[in-house]
């Protein structure tokens, strides 16, 4: 009887739970819209408008965000019935860390189309920091709003798969914590589920504080504040890591001329992008499954739309200078990742199983590389004349195999 009583005291609660938590999601899809707007407020890949400057010892620049939310002039989502629209999905690479926005290689291979006659616009939908998982999720929202005719899928070599493994190996992590844990992870999702405009309304408040406080200091000052508190934690094996690092490459960490992350990374990881190589590796076959399913999730997403592949030339795996500037750093390093094939055959690989074209320009821009420099040495990413050469090299391939043109100076593998 007690229990019963118990049981009849909390269905009011229950009651009124039910009746807020139902009020709470209506208010979030009829009041909160006219407050925010999924593509307005949040854009495609950034806050539309915004500008990030970017200023090292190796290069400075602006990039400036469009209203739809991604590094480019002002796009229509309606394109002309005659022109042919392609989406460049990839990371800094393609977004351009490093260089002009007209000195990207999505936008050169665009003048370089139009210049052999065809009419032809390239979104740049590049972030940095982005991995194979967020390459389907630009494709997923990007696809329905600007209905592109082709998607190229710039994969970066060895490092998009080194970030598919973290991920793999964090989800794994992720399973072996506590309940509580998983359950908070949950309700996280389930929120964004049930109040889809208050969590978006709470990630555009993020999203811009983060932003504002990027553009009011110079990036050189906010590189600077985060190697003093990197260093400062440095303990153990890890500062012995620190410590080992050239002077130049550590001068240029302290003094913020130096991306904090990739010093981070070989800090505490230094075998990065050693470890890939390893294709046998049973965490790199699990990376590897997870890199084919967001491929297939990409393909998915497309509806038809021919999708393509291309291989973008990781430094490490193609210029001395920058090989040796990760050297420098502190990551593992050996001779032999100047000249391997692996990175390439593997992607070859898990492209074939899904049936998505993969192009790759790999050995010819190791033969440029050796004539000029191509990259920034300790940033990485391609200098403009890494972009326009990439360009050079990518063009045959893609006259031939994906817009069937030709060309008096065009060569193919």
């Amino acid at each position: 009887m007690k229990s019963s009583g118990t049981a009849l005291k909390a269905v009011p609660v229950l009651a009124a739970l039910t009746i807020f938590f139902g009020l709470a999601s209506v208010g979030d899809q009829l009041v909160l819209p006219w407050f925010v707007d999924g593509r307005e407020a949040r854009g495609l890949l950034f806050p539309p408008g915004s500008e990030f400057p970017y200023q090292t010892p190796e290069f400075s620049h602006k990039a400036g965000i469009n209203s739809l939310g991604f590094r480019d002039r002002e796009w229509n989502t309606e394109k002309n019935g005659s022109t042919i629209r392609v989406l460049a999905i990839g990371d800094s690479f393609t977004f351009g860390m490093g260089v002009e926005l007209e000195q990207t290689w999505p936008k050169i291979l665009e003048q370089r189309l139009r210049d052999l006659g065809l009419d032809i616009e390239i979104a740049n939908l590049g972030r940095p920091g982005a991995s194979p998982a967020e390459y389907a999720e630009v494709a997923e929202k990007a696809i329905p709003l600007l209905k592109p005719d082709k998607i190229v899928i710039a994969v970066l070599q060895g490092d998009d798969l080194a970030q598919t493994i973290r991920q793999v190996r964090q989800n794994g992590e992720q399973q072996k914590k506590s309940p509580f844990s998983r359950i908070a992870v949950g309700i996280n999702r389930t929120a964004g589920l049930l109040y889809p405009n208050t969590s978006r309304l709470i990630e555009q408040y993020l999203i811009n504080r983060s932003t504002f406080r990027s553009r009011d200091r110079l990036l050189e000052k906010i590189w600077q504040s985060q190697a003093e508190k990197l260093a400062a934690g440095y303990r153990g094996e890890r500062k012995a890591r620190f410590d080992s690092m050239s002077a130049t490459a550590r001068g240029m960490f302290l003094k913020g001329h130096l991306n904090p992350g990739i010093v981070s990374m070989a800090i505490s990881d230094p075998h990065y992008f050693a470890t890939t190589l390893q294709a046998d590796d049973p965490l790199v076959q699990d990376g590897l499954r997870k890199m084919q399913d967001h491929l297939q999730g990409i393909k998915k997403s497309a509806g038809g739309t021919p999708v393509i592949v291309v291989s973008m030339p990781l430094g490490a795996y193609v210029s001395e200078d920058v090989w040796n500037g990760r050297k420098e750093i502190g990551f593992t390093t050996s001779p032999e990742m100047l000249h391997t094939t692996v990175p390439d055959e593997e992607l070859k690989k898990i492209c074939a199983a899904v049936d998505i074209p993969f192009l790759s320009v790999t050995e010819r821009f190791r033969r440029q590389s050796v004539n000029k420099p191509l990259y920034y040495k300790y940033d990485g990413h391609f200098n403009p004349r890494g972009h326009q050469v990439f360009v050079e090299e990518l063009l045959p391939l893609l006259q031939k195999h994906v817009f069937n043109t030709s060309s008096k100076n065009s060569t193919t593998n």
